[in-house]
């Protein structure tokens, strides 16, 4: 009997090995029936049933094709949001899934949960009232404490959420901010929004500026303890098929104080998927220590509430309305939906939960 292997070992290990297949060096350990539960648990299921549709990972055809047909639906709403809202003299920039959809070999390898653009603090009410005409709502329409759930809203979030689309199953994350005020500073938005690819039909952040930001979202915005391989890879193939300007890189990380969480960022690539970094830089990718998980977040974005919005805010990560946990969490009985919210709670206090929103 071989003997088990460590976890970050054997992410380690597949990630490699995905790298080398995705450069044409099919890895046929990949197939091993003891790895896919771990395959499937760094979303990368419907990835290795694209490279290989074979028998030995048909455990991730159902999800390839569910991912398959939701990423289609989400590049058509994509299009046509971009459409009305540039129309409407709105220059949405496109963020996260939707547009690193592109570094992969087929929209089934990348699976998404909603859509995300930026706009300015400024546009929220033309944004929304464009998305309107396309029968999308905001989140708080549906919610019978409305104002409650504005003022909440506008005290600790950095975007509008928006349901709508075919049965109402598309959900868009508009940013007004890029990462929560505990986390970003404000003042450099500028600065980023500045770095934008003009030359792509959908407005987008150039490579450089999008390194940084997805370091920060997944380090800064979420925790290491939710990061999974995807999200990795995603930084991977960014470097791969755009190699950056490192230089500038790292200065706009700097600029925007993520600059911890860019060299921690890139550190992880480095050890997971062997990315290819410089020499010169390579040994400024140290590992952290510490990063700011969610719990601590979630903790000091209650420094921005009244008392009554304290205990609101807590309730409403308690028990969500309905509607949110069937989006988030599927079908089901709303008991055992609910279960599963507080054991997902539970998992992330203690820093044992993965996955990125």
């Amino acid at each position: 009997m071989q003997p088990d292997l460590n976890v970050t070992d054997l992410k380690r290990r597949i990630a490699r090995d995905i790298a080398l297949t995705l450069s044409g060096q099919a890895r046929s350990e990949l197939l091993e029936p003891e790895i896919q539960a771990s395959i499937a648990e760094e979303e990368l299921g419907p990835l290795v049933w694209y490279l290989f549709q074979s028998n030995e990972v048909l455990v991730h055809k159902k999800k390839a094709i569910q991912t398959l047909a939701q990423n289609e639906l989400f590049l058509h709403e994509r299009d046509r949001i971009n459409a009305t809202l540039s129309h409407g003299g709105i220059r949405p920039i496109w963020l996260k899934g939707s547009v690193l959809m592109g570094l992969y070999p087929h929209p089934t390898c990348r699976p998404m949960l909603d859509l995300d653009f930026w706009i300015q603090g400024d546009e929220r009410t033309v944004t929304r009232k464009l998305l309107e005409t396309l029968s999308y709502l905001p989140e708080q329409a549906h919610d019978r404490d409305y104002e409650v759930a504005h003022k909440i809203q506008s005290a600790t979030t950095h975007h509008d959420v928006y349901f709508g689309g075919p049965g109402g199953h598309v959900q868009l994350e508009v940013h007004f901010e890029l990462l929560s005020k505990i986390v970003a500073h404000e003042a450099s938005y500028e600065r980023l929004r500045a770095e934008v690819n003009e030359q792509h039909p959908l407005l987008q952040l150039n490579t450089h500026a999008n390194l940084v930001y997805l370091s920060a979202h997944a380090l800064l915005g979420h925790s290491e303890q939710e990061l999974t391989l995807l999200r990795l890879l995603d930084v991977h193939l960014l470097i791969q098929k755009q190699p950056p300007n490192w230089d500038a890189c790292l200065a706009l990380a700097e600029q925007m104080g993520w600059d911890k969480a860019f060299k921690r960022m890139m550190h992880l690539c480095a050890t997971y998927f062997d990315s290819s970094i410089p020499a010169p830089y390579h040994n400024q990718f140290e590992p952290l220590s510490r990063f700011h998980p969610r719990t601590a977040k979630s903790l000091a974005r209650l420094k921005y509430l009244s008392l009554g919005q304290r205990a609101a805010y807590i309730l409403t990560q308690l028990v969500p309305k309905p509607s949110y946990m069937r989006q988030r969490y599927g079908q089901g009985g709303l008991l055992r939906l609910y279960l599963r919210r507080w054991w997902h709670l539970i998992r992330t206090v203690t820093g044992n939960h993965k996955g990125l929103d």
